[in-house]
């Protein structure tokens, strides 16, 4: 059985030029690094540096903002303005809200023996309308037997 491989070195590829060839393209690691930004990592050990003046710099836990936060307990504080202190629920002047459903049927008025679309819809699909077609085909199957 032949082999495929040659043995005469006049065959023999050269890999490490081809490597070398590879490799030379204009690759400047050291500048590459020098290009990022100080501000947005430290480049020994890659954290990402934190503002000091959102964190703690000995804790590294965030400070609140102490005019939307109550400091002893951490809880945000409501605006009494727009809260009920006691519930917690938001209080809505109704007379100032209109949505567009308020609009749509106060400009709308329909005849009185146009019946609506949703109103025909849901009995179509619902319990008496099924029942209904159902012992109609119960009787016409009964009088064609009969």
């Amino acid at each position: 059985m032949k082999s495929d491989i040659s043995d005469s070195d006049d065959e023999v590829i050269d890999i490490e030029s081809d490597v070398l060839e590879v490799v030379d393209v204009d690759m400047d690691i050291e500048s590459d690094v020098s290009e990022l930004d100080n501000e947005e990592s430290n480049i020994e050990t890659g954290i990402p540096e934190m503002d000091t003046d959102t964190f703690d710099i000995e804790t590294g836990i965030p400070e609140m903002d102490t005019d939307t936060f109550d400091i002893e307990t951490g809880i945000p504080e409501m605006d009494t303005d727009t809260f009920d202190i006691e519930t917690g629920i938001p209080e809505f002047d109704e007379g100032d809200i209109e949505t567009e459903t308020d609009v749509v049927y106060s400009d709308t008025r329909l005849p009185e023996n146009v019946i609506p679309v949703a109103y025909r819809l849901d009995f179509y699909t619902s319990y008496s309308y099924i029942y209904f077609h159902t012992l109609v085909l119960l009787l016409l199957l009964l009088l064609l037997l009969y």
